[in-house]
């Protein structure tokens, strides 16, 4: 199965600490998949715990986009893939690496003037390092939240029952 390429943007420093990109695709009976691609920094800005942010694309049986997945400050966000421009990109703000993704009526985020500023990484292989459980690589807090609400593969899976199938 193929790694979905995407392009990030982010300030210099926070390319230049992003310790990796950790990947791991979860593959359904049905034939639909859905892949994270965790972002690694040191901190979340001024706490702290080490920063994993997810970006999420969930894909039906016929392997076609669903949505895009991303937690903004804990909260889900979902996008339908008619509102994402294409190839998708995404730009992580501020020092706790926010995520927000270019739509295809957007966006002064995504302006030349603010690119300019930004550091931009072309996340495919080899750029990311795939991991099978992310129990194993992936800190509690950075799945489930600071209140252990929900962890993000509950959300994901809640999303694409109402989504995909």
């Amino acid at each position: 199965m193929k790694v979905t390429e995407h392009m990030s943007f982010m300030s210099q420093e926070a390319a230049s600490s992003l310790k990796e990109i950790l990947y791991e695709q979860h593959q359904q009976s049905t034939g639909a998949f859905y892949e994270v691609f965790w972002y690694h920094w040191p901190s979340d800005g001024v706490f702290p715990w080490e920063d994993y942010e997810p970006i999420v694309f969930v894909y039906n049986i016929k392997h076609d986009l669903c949505f895009v997945f991303i937690r903004r400050g804990w909260r889900p966000i979902i996008l339908d893939p008619d509102e994402v421009f294409q190839p998708v990109q995404i730009m992580f703000k501020l020092g706790n690496h926010h995520q927000f993704v270019r739509k295809v009526d957007d966006d002064a985020d995504f302006d030349l003037r603010n690119l300019s500023t930004q550091v931009s990484i072309h996340v495919g292989e080899p750029r990311i390092r795939k991991i099978t459980d992310s129990r194993e690589s992936i800190p509690v807090l950075n799945i489930s939240g600071p209140f252990r609400a929900d962890n993000i593969y509950n959300r994901i899976e809640k999303a694409k029952r109402i989504s995909c199938e």
